[in-house]
């Protein structure tokens, strides 16, 4: 059976169906009935099977299933409140002791910059969770741009023991963001571009924006990755997660994360190279940028003499062997 939350929406959509005949379909409930924000993520807590769904302003709900289309209920159970985190929480995740992780992101400095925090709640008596900070960023240069992904996705290991953070890129494909000269020279910084690997039983872990620092303790899983808004293991505990590709017509990805990686951004993106890191680049003669994006239309695409060098061993998505792409364009034609 296929389970569907319905997202926010300002139209009418047709109602999805079905291609395969071993698949059901039916519908659980829409989320827009409850508040106004909008719906983020689900999960389930797998000692119940309870579904939970979060909102952007931190507000979660246990489903009650019920049979039937359109006939389950929810409850609100915890909000900013309980947690702490009123706006941007983009990452929520169950842990297989029921410990709910949620993910947000707070903007400070006069909204130039941001931190992220990631908290916690465990079970206790009575089903109640008690609430604490797991971990929190220093803060760190928002580009204030459209590609400010901050940190989103979250996923716990199977054992319970650990939590795999994203943060997102401050930029569309690593030109500099330096919000007219607030931050100069400033491309992606320590805590982007970045999965992080923490462990679920911390409290008040304090991640700086130094990457040799993160690197000694130990939180960086991989490198190299745009915006991997969601993670998902394999029956034999592969970890994979999607990205998001940039306003350039390149690919998204689909990675096999692994420990100590580096997945390319911004030098590699979708199984291509970004042409901005060679000499000489020139977007007039681009045929994949496309005038409607608005990192092209900001003329974020340019001739860049100071882009930095690649690392070495850069590592590429899984390979899409089709048939199914619904569109192709070719850089050549």
């Amino acid at each position: 059976m296929l389970l569907l939350l319905t997202p926010e929406a300002t139209q009418v959509r047709a109602a999805p169906f079905v291609l395969n005949t071993n698949l059901q379909l039916r519908l659980i409930l829409n989320t827009t009935n409850a508040s106004g924000s909008p719906s983020i993520r689900i999960a389930k807590d797998a000692r119940s099977n309870d579904l939970y769904y979060s909102k952007f302003n931190g507000d979660i709900y246990r489903v009650t299933l019920q049979p039937g289309n359109g006939t389950s209920t929810s409850t609100k159970v915890y909000g900013a409140a309980n947690h702490g985190i009123a706006d941007s929480a983009q990452g929520m995740a169950i842990g297989p002791d029921g410990t709910i992780y949620v993910v947000g992101n707070t903007t400070t400095n006069a909204q130039n910059s941001t931190f992220a925090r990631i908290v916690k709640g465990v079970p206790g008596a009575g089903g109640q969770r008690t609430w604490s900070l797991l971990a929190q960023t220093e803060p760190y240069p928002r580009s204030r741009t459209a590609f400010d992904h901050v940190f989103n996705g979250i996923i716990v290991s199977s054992d319970g023991n650990s939590v795999f953070v994203n943060s997102g890129s401050r930029t569309d494909h690593g030109e500099v963001e330096d919000q007219g000269g607030l931050f100069p020279n400033t491309r992606e910084v320590a805590l982007t571009a970045k999965i992080f690997r923490l462990p679920a039983n911390a409290s008040n872990l304090l991640l700086p924006n130094d990457t040799n620092a993160l690197r000694s303790a130990g939180y960086i899983f991989a490198e190299g990755t745009r915006n991997s808004f969601d993670f998902a293991f394999a029956p034999n505990g592969d970890l994979f997660a999607t990205e998001n590709g940039p306003d350039r017509d390149m690919s998204d990805e689909l990675n096999w994360l692994r420990s100590g990686l580096h997945f390319g951004f911004p030098w590699r993106i979708g199984g291509a190279d970004n042409p901005q890191q060679f000499p000489g680049y020139d977007p007039a003669t681009d045929r994949l940028l496309d005038p409607r994006f608005v990192g092209v239309g900001g003329g974020t695409y340019h001739n860049d003499p100071t882009f930095p060098p690649r690392p070495a061993n850069l590592s590429e998505p899984v390979i899409n062997i089709g048939p199914d792409a619904d569109k192709f364009r070719d850089p050549n034609d």
